[in-house]
């Protein structure tokens, strides 16, 4: 699809018979992707960028510094480094780096906040890591464990996330706790659809309620 970029500063590099082979922006760098067949328009922003081109045509994009992205109607994102492939449905990868912050990466149903999150954007899956924390926001369709109230957000934390959009499925491991007001649900490992009339906590151990820490 067509893109565009805008930056203050703008140097690139190519090779004989290669054409051009990377270009480097920095500051103030805007991205823009129009929205190609069956797709959404993506952008970002950010305070480098570092493209490479295979073929004239853009393999990779490497955002540093603040970097924000959006796909309408789908996610938007942030961290302190970002690698974007738009072949293999636009694959993502968010980075926290020094005390860059954490990523964050949010849609319609779900706020996640991890120390690394891959993203494919076409589908909307994503695999998170280190010290995952998530919330899930209220849905009136949604169907939570019978010890929660449906309708309000909750948050789970755990090591790690798989997640798909479709159907709201994401696979909690590593101590994972879903929590909301003063209840906890605990377990090794957790599996939540949060489409209507589909079944949620799956794990084991079996989920027990706790009180939350702090709270009465």
């Amino acid at each position: 699809p067509p893109r565009s970029v805008k930056a203050q500063t703008f140097d690139a590099v190519g090779a004989p018979g290669k054409g051009l082979t990377s270009a480097r922006f920095a500051d103030d760098v805007e991205y823009r992707e129009e929205a190609q067949k069956g797709g959404a328009a993506r952008s970002a922003t950010s305070k480098l960028l570092v493209i490479g081109f295979a073929d004239d045509i853009v393999s990779r994009a490497q955002f540093n510094g603040a970097v924000k992205f959006e796909e309408r109607g789908g996610i938007s994102a942030s961290a302190a480094e970002a690698q974007y492939a738009p072949a293999n449905g636009g694959a993502l990868q968010l980075l926290s780096v020094d005390a860059g912050g954490r990523p964050r990466v949010t849609n319609a149903e779900i706020i996640v906040e991890p120390g690394q999150i891959d993203v494919t954007l076409q589908g909307s899956t994503m695999m998170a890591k280190d010290d995952v924390k998530t919330t899930l926001r209220p849905r009136k369709d949604s169907k939570l464990p019978g010890l929660l109230k449906e309708g309000e957000g909750a948050n789970v934390n755990a090591t790690t996330l798989e997640y798909q959009r479709a159907g709201g499925k994401a696979i909690y491991s590593g101590t994972a706790a879903l929590c909301q007001r003063q209840t906890a649900i605990r377990g090794a490992t957790g599996t939540l659809a949060q489409d209507k009339g589909s079944p949620v906590a799956r794990g084991a151990p079996s989920p027990t309620p706790q009180p939350v820490a702090g709270q009465s």
